[in-house]
């Protein structure tokens, strides 16, 4: 290709000097010879790993909260098995009749703890999977605000 003026952005897209205008020239146009889509994409990419980057930190702290609460919740399950144990001391009756109330107790406790951690853990992991794609959805679209500035058709 022949120029009158050199691209006052050089080969800002690389070899391909219809790059600017997705290989089409006649379609799209670059009046002011300032538009980039290397530079239009490379601050795109830009916002997706920041955008990633902030939802992997929300989704550790998310986490860690959610570990936090379930082993506070085991401890409190674990005082309330031990009074369970010492029970029949105070109020008489069968050691065996306690033990088995108090594992029984305490089993569905755990379970019921260890379910409400799933579910949490599983709601943290779907947030974070919408915020991916959030991210993703953002640097598409400002790759499309670019062309759109960039191309005048």
């Amino acid at each position: 290709a022949r120029w009158l003026t050199r691209d006052p952005l050089g080969m800002a897209d690389g070899p391909n000097v219809y790059a600017y205008v997705q290989g089409s020239p006649s379609n799209a146009a670059d009046s002011l010879g300032l538009c980039s889509n290397s530079k239009c994409k490379e601050f795109a990419n830009h916002m997706y790993r920041e955008c990633v980057a902030n939802a992997r930190k929300t989704y550790k702290s998310n986490m860690k909260r959610i570990v936090d609460h379930y082993f506070k919740r085991k401890k409190e399950i674990k005082r309330a098995m031990e009074w369970c144990y010492e029970s029949h001391k105070r109020w008489g009756g069968s050691v065996v009749d306690w033990d088995y109330l108090c594992m029984t107790i305490e089993a569905y406790l755990l379970v019921g703890l260890y379910e409400e951690f799933v579910l949490l853990r599983a709601n943290a992991q779907g947030l974070y999977a919408i915020e991916r794609a959030s991210c993703k959805a953002t640097q598409l679209m400002q790759i499309d605000v670019c062309n759109a500035e960039c191309c005048d058709p």
